[in-house]
């Protein structure tokens, strides 16, 4: 394969958004967990569709939540079960192109590896945000590029990927940034499991699989 290509990790490889997955768990045993849960869900939206700023959103959204090791002990073996039909079904594509496959997610390391690592993804190729564990509890390590606006981009910088020879593919404005840096040459919106009309009308190119995907490499 000639080129790069750059994923999205929540909603794009996996269908779930990590924060919310992990919000399910720590508020399992909380009587207001469906109040909280929508409001974490509406900021994942505003924050996708570029109405906020990320490092708003990720803080917005950590505050909500009482994270505590346990349970990412809990949801990290279970990271598999949520990978996207379409990536399942063409796992042999990412473990023969895995040189070319990138990761750059806003998600969490912790979580991300168990399903790149399924895929064949290499772990040098895989960039996210880290929870720090105290005595006490979670917290997100702000000093990741990631944690901070236009993470995306500054990652992709320091990779030095041939722009002419790169293609970005998530479901968030986040993602098709790294095109308008002109860091890459296509930006494709992935919509197996959320349609962002935002999003969409930013995308050289709309795909509700891999399979869609893997076609459009095949012409290019």
């Amino acid at each position: 394969m000639k080129y790069y290509i750059i994923f999205d990790f929540d909603s794009t490889l996996v269908k779930i958004e990590l924060l919310e997955q992990l919000g399910s768990i720590a508020l399992k045993n909380n009587p207001k967990k469906q109040k909280i849960l929508k409001e974490i869900k509406n900021i994942t939206n505003k924050g996708m569709e570029g109405k906020i700023s990320f490092t708003k959103s990720l803080k917005s959204r950590i505050e909500l939540l009482n994270i505590k090791q346990e349970h990412i002990n809990v949801l990290k073996p279970k990271m598999t079960r949520f990978i996207s039909k379409s990536v399942m079904l063409n796992k042999d594509f990412f473990a023969t192109n895995s040189k070319n496959i990138y990761v750059i997610s806003g998600g969490f390391m912790q979580l991300i590896l168990p399903v790149t690592n399924y895929l064949k993804i290499n772990k040098n190729q895989v960039f996210a945000n880290n929870f720090i564990t105290t005595k006490t509890k979670i917290k997100v390590n702000i000093d990741n590029p990631l944690a901070k606006n236009l993470g995306k981009v500054k990652v992709c910088k320091k990779l030095k990927l041939n722009p002419k020879h790169t293609i970005v593919v998530g479901d968030g404005v986040s993602d098709y940034k790294i095109k308008k840096h002109k860091l890459a040459k296509y930006f494709v919106a992935y919509c197996e499991n959320i349609k962002r009309d935002s999003v969409i009308s930013k995308a050289d190119l709309v795909v509700n699989s891999i399979n869609d995907l893997i076609k459009f490499l095949s012409n290019l």
